[in-house]
């Protein structure tokens, strides 16, 4: 936190947990939009592959959401 506090402003500090927890979520859209399309855009080894990484992501986001209270502690919010 003490590093952080060097280059990240306070607004930037507030919006740490809902970022933590967006991007695995966007993430996971994207992996399924691609999926859906086909799977144009990202390169896959296998049948399915990109919907197996949207699951993934979407997992770890409600992980992270399950866990909010012990991260916003890390990151110096509670």
């Amino acid at each position: 936190q003490a590093h952080a506090k060097d280059f990240l402003s306070q607004a930037d500090h507030r919006h740490l947990f809902d970022c933590i927890h967006l991007i695995p979520l966007e993430l996971g859209i994207r992996f399924l939009a691609d999926h859906l399309a086909g799977d144009v855009y990202f390169k896959v080894r296998y049948p399915g592959h990109n919907l197996r990484r949207a699951l993934v992501q979407f997992k770890l986001a409600e992980s992270i959401e399950a866990r909010e209270p012990s991260i916003r502690k890390v990151l110096g919010e509670s």
